[in-house]
């Protein structure tokens, strides 16, 4: 009994905690981080060259991390979809932004080797919001 009593204070303040990446609550729905499927939106790719495709990664992050507060992370990624194009992919995630609305942010940039350097073909991103209808979903429009 003494063990029962001592768990279920301990529960109740669990229940304060945020649940752990993947596990559903009733009414919400986490977004799997680090998934790439689903909507971007389309934004205007830079016409220039850089000399590698993390020069391109840095470009677009613009020195995210901020500071080592709000728990920052990033991944990126480079895949070669289709060996018959002469394209990469170039995925990146962004989290915890110093920033109320915004907690992450990702890429999706369609790269290639000029010769001279490497240019961006296509790039799109999306946002996950802290707040809002959309809160900890990936989404394409601004953040409220």
């Amino acid at each position: 009994m003494r063990k029962l009593a001592f768990l279920l204070p301990a529960c109740a303040m669990l229940t304060a905690c945020p649940p752990p990446e993947g596990v559903k609550i009733a009414g919400h729905t986490p977004a799997t981080i680090y998934n790439y499927d689903g909507k971007f939106r389309l934004v205007p790719a830079p016409k220039r060259l850089w000399e590698s495709p993390l020069d391109i990664a840095g470009h677009f992050m613009k020195g995210h991390p901020e500071s080592v507060e709000g728990k920052p992370g990033f991944e990126t990624r480079l895949i070669d979809e289709n060996p018959n194009d002469n394209q990469l992919t170039l995925l990146i995630t962004a989290m915890g932004y110093l920033d109320d609305s915004v907690r992450g942010e990702q890429w999706r940039i369609k790269i290639s080797n000029a010769g001279s350097g490497w240019g961006v073909v296509t790039a799109e991103n999306r946002f996950m919001c802290q707040r809002g209808p959309g809160a900890g979903q990936w989404v394409i429009e601004p953040c409220p």
